[in-house]
């Protein structure tokens, strides 16, 4: 077995144990605390055929879309130029974890605390959870299927489990769908359109720098987006943070309130009151 292999499996397993580790804490406890009462005879829920026609109609559609995957990329092939190139390679920063993680997570715990104090901090934590999960999914679901990657120029059907650095899903448009669903779960209102305007504009630049499929992308946003705002609720269930409603005052009235300008010899800014 060579090194990048050895690596590449054990990286791949500690994802998987970070990930089964998360919801085995999460799940059963939030269940629990929601759990409703015993009832006194068995009731056998019946199976419900809407929800397996949305199954089915999402294959149909993915299949739909892995028709296109070719043909967009021959299109956005056609559109290049050295200003959309130096665009996307800008914009694409935007998903990389390593870079933006720590930025989301130490600003949401920040912003959160200053705008309501210990339910933003709890709602901020949770929502630094979802965001590590629904990345931590795909990049495992990326890694076991292996797809090589458009700019191989190997074609859309070639894959290679367990090789690294592969296509499918996309991990840069997973993980900023998981910061906007995060976000999204946490907060009420238009907090969250910001964030999946940014992840869908990510995305595109994946598709535009032939670093990935289109259904790449798609799927990686659903799984992202899903993932990240189960396990956002979930985790606010265990820490028993109130999602805010629209009655209340919103995030950025609330850091208005906590501001006050500050004009001195010395000093001439804006102080925060935390």
């Amino acid at each position: 077995m060579t090194t990048l292999t050895y690596f590449l499996r054990s990286s791949l397993r500690t994802g998987i144990t970070i990930i089964l580790g998360l919801l085995f804490i999460l799940v059963p406890t939030a269940r629990a605390q929601d759990a409703p009462p015993v009832p006194t005879s068995i009731q056998v829920e019946e199976p419900n055929p809407l929800k397996w026609s949305y199954l089915a109609g999402g294959f149909v559609v993915l299949g739909g879309l892995a028709l296109l995957d070719e043909p967009v990329r021959n299109f956005t092939s056609d559109l290049q130029s050295d200003f959309g190139r130096d665009f996307a390679r800008t914009a694409t920063d935007y998903g990389k974890a390593t870079l933006m993680a720590p930025i989301f997570l130490g600003g949401s715990i920040l912003v959160g605390t200053i705008t309501d104090g210990g339910q933003g901090f709890k709602r901020a934590a949770a929502a630094g959870i979802g965001m590590a999960v629904g990345s931590l999914v795909n990049e495992t679901l990326n890694q076991i299927v292996g797809r090589r990657r458009p700019s191989e120029e190997v074609g859309a059907w070639e894959f290679d489990p367990l090789h690294g650095h592969a296509s499918f899903p996309s991990g840069h448009t997973a993980f900023t769908f998981a910061i906007a669903g995060a976000v999204d779960e946490a907060t009420e209102g238009w907090v969250a359109i910001p964030f999946y305007t940014a992840a869908t504009i990510t995305g595109l630049t994946r598709i535009y720098l032939d670093r990935h499929w289109l259904t790449d992308v798609v799927v990686g946003s659903l799984i992202g987006v899903w993932m990240s705002r189960r396990v956002t609720r979930t985790a606010m269930r265990l820490f028993n943070a109130d999602r805010p409603t629209s009655s209340s005052r919103s995030g950025v009235q609330a850091l208005l309130d906590r501001m006050e300008p500050v004009a001195s010899p010395h000093f001439l800014g804006v102080r925060v009151r935390l």
